[in-house]
């Protein structure tokens, strides 16, 4: 192979990898669920790793009021032998932009999750999910008794990835963009922190 030629590595989403449509990679449309996910990522070359990666992912998709963690922006390396892993995450969208009560804008009200934390209930609305969501998810799945770990880790982050994002970012991103996100990650931030577990 030529130095500089790229080979793109085989892959499938979520909705390959579990027969369903691509139309249907929501979960509240029929699309897999946390579930599904962490079923076939106990399989995987990198188990513990990928299953702590959606979990972390699921905490990262609240903070940052991203709505589009479905089925299809989720998928799986394909190996030699029928091994797989984890791919890196992609296609992370915040709505903190376009999020208020105004005309042409997202309700705070609107905003739900792709995929539901479990609990006695499933939680997708975004404004109603609690702390012990993420705690409940983690055991109805079978991944680990607590998530509280994974919570605390990001939360310790938080601060740092905020301050290396706004070094790294070119002059002229747009400020009420950046403002917007970065402000409604910190106050989600310190809404998580202070919630009992």
């Amino acid at each position: 192979l030529h130095r500089h030629q790229h080979m793109r590595l085989p892959q499938e989403d979520f909705c390959q990898v579990e027969g369903c449509s691509p139309f249907r990679k929501y979960e509240n449309d029929g699309g897999p669920g946390l579930k599904a996910l962490f079923g076939t990522l106990r399989q995987s070359v990198n188990a513990e790793v990928d299953m702590k990666t959606l979990m972390a992912a699921q905490v990262l998709f609240w903070l940052l009021r991203a709505p589009d963690g479905h089925a299809k922006n989720f998928s799986i390396q394909l190996l030699p032998r029928g091994r797989f892993q984890l791919t890196p995450l992609y296609d992370v969208m915040s709505v903190y932009p376009v999020l208020s009560n105004a005309p042409n804008q997202w309700s705070p009200h609107e905003i739900k999750l792709a995929m539901a934390l479990l609990g006695k209930n499933r939680h997708y609305e975004m404004q109603g999910i609690q702390r012990r969501h993420f705690n409940s998810t983690v055991q109805k799945v079978g991944y680990a008794s607590t998530a509280e770990p994974i919570i605390e880790e990001i939360l310790a982050r938080t601060p740092a990835a905020i301050a290396e994002v706004q070094a790294e970012l070119p002059q002229d991103f747009s400020p009420r963009v950046l403002d917007a996100i970065l402000g409604g990650l910190e106050q989600a931030a310190r809404t998580l922190g202070g919630m009992p577990p």
